[in-house]
């Protein structure tokens, strides 16, 4: 149908009135069909659709356009009524499109409510009437003037028909067109800027790949220079762990010869000491054997002291002699038996003490107070005169008594008139020689000049 309509378009101003009318009405048969026929089957609605097909084929001759009307008209009342009569029964044949028969015309006579007639009766022509007055122009003048110009607005409505549907589709497809046109150009500003934004996604997918390109060779950079920086520090490391363990090996060195000399020292220092306390020995030794009496003498000694104190006199004599003799004994055991081990030195009493079977002996035998002192000879160890000041001796030591028990009180004690025993000057002195002594400062000095 919009086919023939454009076909019309050109040969409008050339037809009559009478053909466009003709075809407003079809326009409107159109309608009123496709409002119908929408009810039946589906094969009802095809056969329809194909007969819509054919009446709507292009046409210039008038008459031509009547005959086609009245098939229009005829379909028409035939969808209402549901009775589809020939040559509707079936399809439309091939070939333009036949006369239709007399007869039928006359049955379409018959019709009385006509959908295209201009007595108003349709309402759909009523409703298109009413969309065409729409269009009309109308006059804005005042009363009195419509009054004045009544005849001659009824001629001039007689003269204007009613603009027809071709004449108002050709104008909507003008509308389209324009729309069209400016799309086009919308379109066309829209291509241009989507070639500009693709040329500038271009430029930035070639940026974005040469930023890529440029951050794996910074990466591949940075990696190099950190391989090549642990392999320095690893290097490095190997090196200060060698000369680390040089160092340790070296202190260790100088801190072992640093013990053995001070081993050696001490060794030293107590070969010295007893040395001065083998001195001290002798010295003590020779001091007692000059003061030692003959048998007679000390006989004679003995009866005057038993007249003045025979208590006192008993208890130092014996004392003495005890001394002078476990003196003699030690240092002829000294002399004789260079090879045998020497006595002991007990730092903790500052005493020497004798190994092998002396210290097995009845304590009988060696106490200074023993009744066969005279008889018997005594070869306990010796005691020295530190012993008598010695309260801190454990239980296992022999300690001497400070006095006799069968002494008087020392506060009715009387002046003793026998000799006692003095100390000697050279116990006071130091035992270790002062050209053997050694500060921490001459120390540190030997270690350092023996490290560097």
């Amino acid at each position: 149908m919009q086919t023939r309509v454009l076909k019309r378009h050109k040969l409008l101003q050339q037809q009559q009135d009478e053909s466009i009318v003709l075809d407003d009405e079809l326009v409107c048969i159109l309608m009123e069909i496709e409002r119908i026929y929408l009810h039946y089957p589906k094969h009802v609605q095809i056969r329809i659709e194909r007969w819509v097909e054919k009446v709507t084929e292009p046409i210039v001759n008038v008459q031509w356009k009547r005959n086609a009307n009245l098939y229009a008209m005829l379909l028409l009342e035939m969808t209402r009524t549901g009775n589809f009569r020939p040559p509707f029964d079936h399809n439309p044949p091939t070939g333009p499109l036949a006369t239709l028969p007399r007869y039928l015309i006359h049955t379409l006579d018959s019709v009385t409510n006509k959908p295209l007639a201009r007595d108003g009766k349709n309402r759909w022509s009523k409703a298109y009437e009413r969309v065409v007055a729409r269009t009309l122009p109308t006059s804005n003048g005042a009363l009195q003037r419509k009054q004045d110009n009544k005849v001659k607005h009824e001629e001039q409505r007689e003269l204007i028909r009613p603009a027809s549907y071709v004449e108002m589709t050709n104008q909507t497809l003008d509308q389209l067109e324009i729309a069209l046109e400016n799309e086009k150009i919308q379109c066309a500003s829209l291509t241009a800027q989507l070639q500009e934004l693709k040329i500038v996604s271009t430029n930035q997918t070639e940026a974005l790949a040469a930023c890529k390109n440029e951050l794996e060779q910074t990466k591949a950079m940075h990696k190099r220079e950190i391989d090549r920086i642990n392999q320095l520090h690893l290097a490095e490391l190997e090196e200060r762990k060698k000369q680390h363990q040089k160092q340790v090996l070296y202190l260790k060195n100088c801190h072992f010869s640093y013990q053995h000399r001070e081993i050696q020292m001490r060794r030293s220092f107590l070969s010295l000491e007893e040395e001065e306390m083998m001195k001290k020995q002798r010295l003590l030794h020779e001091f007692f054997v000059k003061n030692d009496t003959p048998k007679d003498s000390l006989s004679k000694r003995l009866d005057i002291l038993d007249e003045t104190d025979s208590d006192i006199a008993v208890e130092e004599d014996v004392a003495e002699r005890r001394t002078a003799l476990e003196t003699t004994l030690n240092f002829d055991d000294v002399d004789g038996d260079p090879d045998d081990d020497k006595p002991k030195y007990n730092e903790m009493t500052s005493e020497r003490s004798e190994a092998g079977d002396n210290a097995e002996m009845d304590s009988s035998q060696y106490h200074p107070w023993s009744q066969d002192f005279g008889t018997v000879p005594c070869f306990s160890r010796m005691y020295s005169q530190d012993d008598f000041a010695d309260f801190s001796t454990p239980q296992d030591q022999p300690v001497l008594q400070m006095s006799h028990p069968r002494s008087p009180s020392p506060v009715k004690k009387r002046q003793r008139t026998a000799p006692r025993l003095h100390i000697l000057p050279f116990c006071n002195e130091s035992p270790i020689p002062p050209n053997l002594m050694r500060t921490p400062s001459d120390l540190d000095g030997i270690l350092h000049s023996e490290v560097f």
